[in-house]
């Protein structure tokens, strides 16, 4: 079961939200980590029972250093031993497993994996306090929400909140209406921008053009947001739902100034965790580190790995060659960083690096190729409106004028995001039950 299904939306979720809010808060938190263990098992069949052995054994390593009050290097020996485990785990499960398979990663592995890590790290750095309930240790690794694509870590946010939960109808509200815009970027936005993306391939196929390299790889690149956005407010959603706090994991990569900047808004929580781990070394390591990270977190496949390597090149060459060019107004940085970072979608497109290269070629028309084709035009004038605001819901347009509205006019606010959100729900579900047929 995916968070982006039918059955997860109306079925598991308001069953696990009404089990939730009808027992005690004392037993609310065991309640969560039992619905998110559920939820991996149904997810992920095959991985999730490596998965829950990681997580107890990381609980134990956790109680022996506060039962035995481990000081010193048998304190460092054992959480290091620990958090090297997890690392070994993901790169097996996450990394080697499916390259050599040609097979998805099992989702949430990773985050899972990653979440046990930073509390293994910071309890090893003495940032974190005393942990007695496995429960809370549990579903702050486990919680259902942030399977997919984290956020990762957020220790001093969710802890406490675990320890002493305190629900609100406030915030389920909030929390749906989240989840119902997450919902709509995966199901309505992404979903179609793949069918398109099938189309224009299939077009492209018997009538190669430089239209159709570019389309092919400003719809990858629309739907490499749309996913990675889609998750992150559904797990801030979920997570306001059952009472926690996340923050945005994903923040318009696309307008940024920069290509560091562009790399980080990708995912700013690993961002943050990169750079607190890596703040001993130099800087141009965490700019190497992050990209090929993010291809692990997003999809460990041939071509996001030289998606990464496109990104980390260019991450290199801004911070030693670019940076002593004179500096650019922001709107023309902002362009300039999105179309020297979109040709990287066609590795991540064509999965190869000669595939790769044979379409950055014909984007730019080198090798004799026509610049439109009849039925490529037909594609792109077709699903105009959809490109229009797919790049348009890719940028914080729509985010800003919502804040706007919601300061100037907040009684206007409230009924028209109440009614938005409802059509949302309603347009988003007819999509889910299209998908069924």
């Amino acid at each position: 079961m995916l968070l982006a299904s039918v059955g997860f939306a109306f079925l598991l979720l308001p069953f696990s939200a009404v089990c939730y809010y009808l027992i005690s808060n004392r037993f609310k938190t065991a309640a969560l980590m039992l619905i998110s263990a559920l939820f991996l098992g149904m997810m992920e069949p095959a991985a999730a029972p490596w998965a829950l052995l990681s997580i107890a054994a990381d609980y134990l390593a956790v109680l022996s250093v506060w039962k035995f009050e481990l000081k010193g290097r048998a304190r460092r020996w054992l959480l290091e031993a620990f958090c090297l485990k997890n690392l070994v785990l993901s790169a097996i499960f996450c990394v080697f497993l499916p390259l050599l398979r040609e097979t998805p990663a099992p989702v949430g592995f990773l985050v899972i994996s990653a979440n046990a890590t930073i509390y293994l790290w910071q309890l090893f750095q003495e940032k974190i306090g005393r942990l007695d309930s496995p429960c809370v240790f549990g579903a702050y690794c486990l919680f259902f929400g942030r399977l997919p694509m984290g956020p990762i870590g957020q220790t001093e946010r969710l802890l406490p909140l675990l320890r002493a939960p305190k629900p609100s109808l406030s915030g389920i509200g909030q929390g749906v209406a989240r989840f119902s815009v997450g919902l709509a970027k995966r199901v309505i936005f992404a979903q179609q921008l793949i069918l398109t993306g099938k189309a224009l391939e299939t077009a492209a196929q018997r009538e190669f053009s430089v239209a159709a390299a570019w389309m092919l790889v400003l719809c990858c690149a629309l739907i490499w947001y749309f996913i990675l956005s889609s998750y992150s407010d559904m797990a801030m959603g979920l997570a306001k739902i059952f009472s926690l706090e996340l923050p945005r994991t994903v923040y318009f990569p696309y307008q940024s100034r920069s290509f560091a900047e562009y790399v980080y808004r990708s995912n700013m929580a690993l961002g943050d965790h990169i750079r607190a781990l890596l703040s001993s070394y130099p800087a141009w390591l965490c700019d190497l580190a992050l990209p090929i990270l993010l291809c692990v977190w997003a999809a460990p496949t041939r071509g996001a790995f030289l998606w990464g390597g496109w990104m980390a090149l260019l991450l290199l060459l801004e911070r030693f060659a670019f940076s002593r060019l004179p500096k650019k107004p922001g709107v023309l940085c902002r362009i300039v960083t999105y179309l020297i970072s979109l040709p990287a979608f066609a590795f991540l497109l064509s999965g190869s690096a000669a595939g790769g290269l044979a379409l950055v070629r014909a984007m730019f028309g080198l090798g004799g190729f026509q610049v439109v084709s009849g039925e490529v035009l037909y594609i792109i004038f077709s699903n105009g409106p959809l490109f229009l605001l797919a790049m348009v819901s890719s940028s914080s347009v729509f985010d800003q004028a919502d804040h706007f509205i919601a300061q100037k006019f907040p009684a206007a606010h409230s009924v028209l995001s109440s009614t938005l959100n409802i059509g949302l729900i309603i347009l988003t579900t007819s999509f889910l039950l299209e998908f069924m047929r």
